[in-house]
């Protein structure tokens, strides 16, 4: 680093010649009317203070004040070398060597100005300076003045002068052998001795520091390079930084005497070794917390014991692994595992100056199927007269019996299943729930006892079956129609039916119900009321009278009729979105059935499911609900019957969680069965 040093003139003084040797008061330079070119001197005692041989000079300024002497302008200052270290004798003994000119750059007239020393002048006054003793310097120009002029060109005189030098003690110089370095390794200092001193003598230290850590080396006469290992606890003056600013400073000593010192820069970085540290940790989560079960169970996995070092603190966490987890804290559990093996999961931490460091954790995954309905049919059945222990399969029986195959993995018995049936009236939103006792697996045919109640034959049920367990749940479903008969007579005799079934008759009050349109061609002769569904009559009753008989409901059945037959591909159908598309616009009231098949791409992830649902998706008709598999394409249907008005529309909805969108397609038909 550079000094500055600044001497002030001791004593400012002029011979009016060069053979004069009376000195007067006030450095003088150039000619005055009627005399000769004056001599000036100007005399710094401390001058000498330094030892300039020892000093690198590198600049000198001189600092002016001149009196209201000459021309008011830009004057040139002639310097010489004064020849002693007094101000004595004749103007020309005291004049020695020329140093050079020097401008004072502006006008030297009454006014303090600072000028630089500059070219041949700064180099022949640096000499003066190492090599002499001389504390003296003269202002001289020989110049005659101009015409009439009373003054020559460069006529002035300075009242108050002071030199300043800038320089930099004389000492050794180095060189680092990298520019960047490590914390805990090691960086090499290259020293080049001064010339100018013995070199038995010449000693140095050197100063290694960074922020508030620094060590210091004292290398012996001789000893030219040294090497240093920069501590990893000075990472701790840049705890939010990779790196930092660092130095090394020679100091020369020659002679027992200390000279200068010298700076070089370099960086600290901080090394991967230099990272947090902690543990990772994995452990079962989920439903199922006996182990890692496919569907059952998840993963809690987490970063413990986390330390940043040196002085830096923990900035964030990231967890990311199969099946796409991810989080950014310190701790995560995962969904429940999609699929069975190997799942891997790491876990990074990185510290307040961006270092990171990483951990893989991972469990092995057992594979579990999902919950299977295999089997499920729902039938009616009728005893056979005079026999207490024998039934047969018929389409009218009051009762039903179930064939039912369904399981669920047990996963080493750690998994539970649940079952259980729904079922009502087709059109009617009331439902009967029947839970089914089970373990693991169902498998029973012609079960009467699930079920013990009767059920209309005269009506249409819709029957669906729920199976879950601790991953997931399953369905299906199954229609009841109702019964077919031209003539029924009741069991107990008190009932005759035409077109359906009479199960309400009594000994006290036999039925007759005509299930179909009737038309009569004779008259009708009617004891007592006759009751309808839209009117009661008295009277003949003949075919001109009343064209048709309405059931007892006051609706005319009539047989199926194609109402709406669609076939849609290429059906988008986004992650974890339900599509809902109208499959029927009811043309006119009745009751209608609805059947819908779809067909799913190939894909192994998540679950698929269906349902026909109504116009505003509140009731639920049918559907199915099936776990993805990368076997060929995966089907699904669903049927369902229900009671419509005319305008009322039904809906099929779509849905998958496979992570991606599906493209589907479709086929339904509806047809209407009764009016």
């Amino acid at each position: 680093m550079s000094s500055t040093f600044t001497a002030t003139a001791s004593s400012l003084m002029h011979t009016r010649s060069n053979s004069d040797s009376t000195w007067r008061s006030g450095a003088f330079q150039g000619t005055y009317t009627g005399g000769y070119p004056r001599v000036g001197g100007i005399l710094f005692n401390t001058l000498r203070n330094i030892k300039w041989s020892d000093q690198i000079i590198e600049g000198i300024k001189l600092q002016l004040t001149f009196d209201a002497a000459g021309h008011r302008r830009l004057k040139k200052i002639g310097l010489y070398r004064g020849t002693k270290n007094t101000l004595s004798g004749t103007g020309s003994s005291f004049r020695g060597a020329a140093i050079g000119t020097v401008s004072t750059g502006s006008n030297a007239f009454d006014n303090t100005l600072t000028v630089a020393v500059t070219g041949s002048a700064f180099t022949n006054l640096v000499d003066m300076l190492q090599n002499s003793s001389v504390n003296a310097l003269c202002t001289y120009t020989g110049e005659a003045i101009p015409g009439s002029d009373t003054y020559s060109e460069n006529y002035l005189r300075i009242n108050v002068a002071k030199i300043i030098i800038t320089y930099t003690p004389k000492s050794s110089t180095g060189k680092l052998n990298k520019t960047s370095v490590p914390a805990g390794s090691a960086i090499s200092l290259d020293i080049t001795p001064v010339g100018d001193v013995n070199q038995n003598t010449l000693t140095h230290t050197v100063k290694w520091a960074m922020g508030s850590k620094s060590s210091t080396q004292s290398l012996a006469a001789g000893v030219l390079k040294t090497d240093f290992a920069v501590p990893m606890d000075w990472l701790t003056t840049i705890p939010n930084a990779a790196s930092g600013a660092a130095s090394c400073t020679i100091t020369t000593i020659a002679n027992g005497v200390t000279r200068a010192s010298r700076t070089y820069s370099f960086t600290v970085t901080a090394p991967n070794s230099a990272a947090p540290t902690f543990d990772a940790e994995i452990a079962v989560a989920g439903q199922v917390t006996a182990g890692y079960y496919q569907y059952l169970s998840a993963a809690y996995v987490r970063a413990v014991n986390a330390s940043a070092q040196y002085g830096a603190s923990i900035a964030s966490y990231s967890i990311t692994g199969s099946e796409g987890a991810s989080g950014s804290t310190s701790a995560l559990t995962t969904a429940a595992f999609r699929t069975s093996g190997v799942h891997s999961y790491t876990v990074k931490v990185t510290d307040s100056r961006g270092k990171s460091a990483s951990k893989t954790v991972q469990c092995e995954v057992i594979a579990v199927q999902p919950p299977t309905i295999a089997r499920f049919e729902v039938e009616r059945y009728s005893a056979i007269q005079g026999d207490a222990i024998s039934y047969v399969r018929t389409d009218y029986g009051p009762n039903v019996w179930f064939n039912i195959d369904l399981s669920i993995d047990a996963a080493d018995g750690n998994n539970a299943a649940e079952a259980y049936i729904l079922y009502g009236k087709v059109g009617e939103s009331t439902r009967t729930r029947v839970d089914l006792p089970m373990e693991y697996r169902i498998d029973v045919s012609q079960d009467r006892a699930i079920i013990s109640g009767e059920i209309s034959a005269n009506d249409s049920y819709e029957f669906t079956l729920y199976l879950s367990d601790k991953g997931g749940m399953t369905m299906a479903y199954d229609l009841v129609a109702k019964g077919a008969c031209i003539l029924h007579r009741a069991g107990n005799g008190y009932g005759l039916g035409v077109g359906g079934f009479v199960t309400d008759g009594t000994e006290a009050k036999p039925l007759f119900k005509s299930f179909w349109e009737a038309q009569f061609q004779k008259d009708v002769s009617v004891s007592g009321a006759l009751s309808g569904a839209s009117a009661s009559f008295t009277g003949d009753l003949s075919a001109s009278g009343m064209a048709k008989l309405k059931d007892y409901r006051g609706k005319t059945l009539t047989g199926g009729e194609l109402v709406a037959d669609d076939y849609y591909t290429d059906i988008s159908v986004a992650n974890n979105t339900n599509v809902d598309r109208v499959i029927l616009t009811a043309p006119v009231n009745g009751l209608y059935v609805i059947t819908a098949f779809v067909s799913w791409p190939s894909n192994a992830t998540g679950v698929r499911a269906i349902a026909i649902v109504d116009g505003d998706g509140s009731t639920y008709l049918s559907g199915s609900r099936n776990y993805a598999h990368s076997t060929g394409a995966i089907q699904q249907n669903a049927t369902g019957i229900t009671w419509l008005t005319k305008g009322q529309t039904v809906k099929i909805r779509l849905t998958q969680n496979s992570g991606a969108t599906l493209s589907v397609s479709y086929f339904t038909r509806s047809v209407r069965i009764g009016a």
